[in-house]
């Protein structure tokens, strides 16, 4: 439950837009795709608290692990839809392409 408490209060989808040295959700670049690298680490570090705590997190605070989700969701949602309409963001042979 620790855990889930800390990783509860270290979630902020508003982090880069008040810091942007911070690590966090949005993106600071041209505006183009809603990700870009900085979201990479957070993407990867929640989905895997969701799907190791799921189950403690939601009887701490299911509100707080839906607005976690909700986030992931949204992410998860633009990277499909930039790889189903061929953006360039994923196909244009960056060599950071396979971190988002």
């Amino acid at each position: 439950q620790v855990v889930v408490r800390r990783e509860f209060i270290s979630f902020d989808p508003l982090a880069r837009v008040r810091n942007s040295e911070s690590w966090g959700w949005e993106q600071d670049t041209d505006g183009c795709c809603g990700f870009d690298l900085f979201s990479a680490v957070p993407v990867k570090h929640f989905s895997l608290f969701v799907d190791v705590l799921h189950d403690v997190a939601e009887a701490i605070n299911a509100t707080r692990l839906m607005q976690i989700e909700a986030k992931l969701e949204e992410y998860i949602d633009l990277f499909l839809k930039a790889f189903d309409t061929g953006h360039w963001s994923l196909w244009n042979g960056n060599n950071w392409t396979p971190v988002l």
